[in-house]
């Protein structure tokens, strides 16, 4: 907008043949006006400068905003994207788990029927040691038993011949051993001894002589 001076303006009057007094009065309300538009003029132009500043404040403003939402969606795709690895790691886990724990179950069934078998097999063998020891003690009383017998009955043909051959002797010492092994009771131990105190040879007879008879028949 182009505005007169007050020289142009005065002029521009005179040209309408006012007077000075009215030139004067419509100066002054014309000048207030002008000073009233220019003052508008400057808020205007002051507040399109603020309303710039703040379109340019807002669009930072929301620039920021979008910068910090974006941040945000990212970090939350991110915490999502974590949050489902995790899941799968945890349900591979639990698989895992479960899969050990079903190992173990079937283990321990295994070695309960193992355990269960073997203990069948214990008894069973149990029972036939059982027997086998009983055959045995069975054994070794009939060992016994022949044992005391054929030292006594050696005994009583050594005392009826009154002597015992060494190599009798020493197979009747060496059942003897066995007898003690067989823990046999302490009579035959005072039978071996009796068999020990014999002599090992034969005795000589002992010749008879007549003349004790001799002399009785003559004193007859």
């Amino acid at each position: 907008m182009m505005f007169l001076s007050s020289g142009e303006f005065y002029r521009w009057l005179s040209s309408f043949q006012i007077n000075l007094g009215t030139a004067l009065a419509i100066i002054v309300v014309v000048g207030g006006f002008i000073v009233s538009i220019h003052k508008m003029k400057q808020s205007y132009d002051k507040m399109v400068g603020e309303k710039t500043k703040s379109d340019l404040e807002t669009k930072e403003t929301l620039e920021s905003v979008n910068t910090l939402v974006n941040s945000v969606n990212t970090l939350k795709d991110e915490i999502i994207e974590e949050r489902n690895h995790r899941q799968e790691q945890q349900e591979e886990i639990n698989t895992k788990m479960d899969n050990i724990t079903h190992l173990i179950e079937a283990e321990r069934e295994l070695s309960k029927k193992g355990d269960e078998e073997l203990k069948a097999q214990m008894t069973a063998v149990s029972c036939k040691v059982d027997v086998i020891d009983t055959k045995t003690n069975l054994l070794i009383e009939s060992d016994k038993e022949g044992i005391k017998g054929d030292i006594t009955e050696c005994y009583y043909k050594s005392i009826e011949q009154g002597y015992i051959e060494i190599h009798t002797l020493e197979t009747m010492e060496a059942r003897y051993e066995k007898y003690l092994e067989e823990n046999g009771n302490t009579f035959v131990s005072g039978i071996m001894q009796s068999l020990r105190e014999l002599p090992n040879t034969k005795p000589k007879p002992v010749k008879k002589t007549t003349t004790s008879t001799r002399k009785k028949t003559t004193n007859t």
